[in-house]
């Protein structure tokens, strides 16, 4: 059984900074509970990857962000990528990403490269799913050079936006996001979350339409 209530409660710790609390016994207690809350959030999220994982059969899956970052400052959006066997670990592949929206738990599956993995094709291949025809459930997220980002509605118009955007310089790129809420979820999380990366398909394939690994 996935708790979603541990993610989402793990959320309230957003951009905290964990102290070693040998270091600051003032606040010992607080951060113990921090990071049992961050371990235990990581876990179920684990477990919701796991399910996941089930739609694939020539994938694997890479490791499950930390529940912190380098700087020791909480992170609870966590993230996990499902690679094709054969790949380059660079390339576009798919993703889970947890987020928390005006108090909704979800995951977005997403298809995205990994940025410290990144090759000189990676940013080529994402930009490819412009070729795709839009799927209104389906958001487009583009980022420019100084990494901004803004959400757009999968739709037509801004598949052409986007794609002049792109040709011209001022965006670098456009990954895929398909939101699942996994409080609302009808027919139980295995079967959306299996249903949101069947829409993802067709602009996978066409990442790789033609190009030779």
């Amino acid at each position: 059984m996935i708790s979603i209530e541990k993610m989402k409660q793990f959320f309230r710790y957003d951009k905290v900074k964990y102290r070693n609390p040998v270091k600051f016994p003032e606040i010992a207690e607080e951060m113990e509970q921090l990071k049992k809350a961050g371990q235990d959030a990581r876990q179920e999220f684990t477990k919701l990857t796991e399910v996941f994982y089930k739609n694939f059969h020539t994938f694997f899956m890479d490791r499950v962000s930390q529940w912190m970052n380098q700087a020791q400052v909480v992170r609870p959006a966590f993230w996990r990528y499902f690679i094709e066997e054969g790949q380059d670990e660079g390339n576009p592949s798919f993703a889970l990403r947890l987020f928390n929206q005006e108090n909704k738990l979800g995951v977005y599956v997403e298809l995205s490269f990994i940025e410290r993995k990144k090759n000189d094709n990676s940013v080529r291949l994402q930009n490819k799913v412009l070729e795709c025809e839009p799927n209104s459930n389906i958001v487009y997220v583009a980022s420019d050079f100084q990494k901004n980002a803004m959400a757009y509605e999968g739709n037509e118009s801004n598949r052409d936006k986007l794609t002049r955007a792109v040709k011209e310089g001022e965006i670098r790129k456009v990954i895929l996001r398909r939101p699942v809420f996994l409080e609302s979820t009808k027919d139980g999380i295995e079967e959306e979350l299996s249903d949101a990366l069947k829409e993802l398909i067709p602009f996978y394939q066409t990442i790789y339409m033609n190009e030779v690994n």
